[in-house]
């Protein structure tokens, strides 16, 4: 059984098995693409420059979600633990939280290329 982590409201973790879903009806490991799907959630480490657009769960792999990271400066779109990101912690002790004011604005592939053409992180 599948237990949501404590950082996200049951709904998020249904939408992004979701995802998850329809990524692995529509693609294989021959399928040179994935589906863009706009994130469900934005978690984040208080006082950090930490944070995660999640746009999937792997339903064959639960533990084990994809977005788009954050650190610092660096972003990257990549497949991330679930418990990796509940174990992260800021220098003052801060827990992952997740951003219910978070509306995305396009897709996750639309925020890498963003990445691209700007030296700052916009998450909006």
């Amino acid at each position: 059984m599948f237990h949501a982590p404590p950082f996200s409201p049951a709904e998020i973790q249904v939408r992004l098995l979701n995802n998850g879903r329809l990524h692995q009806t529509f693609t294989d490991d021959h399928t040179p693409f994935r589906l863009d799907f706009f994130p469900v959630v934005k978690l984040f480490v208080p006082g950090t420059g930490v944070a995660w657009l999640l746009t999937e769960i792997d339903p064959a792999d639960r533990p084990r979600a994809f977005g788009r990271h954050i650190v610092g400066g660096r972003r990257q779109l990549r497949h991330v633990s679930l418990s990796e990101i509940a174990a992260s912690r800021g220098p003052t002790g801060a827990t992952v939280t997740w951003d219910p004011h978070f509306i995305p604005a396009k897709s996750l592939t639309a925020y890498a290329a963003d990445d691209q053409s700007t030296p700052t992180h916009n998450m909006s």
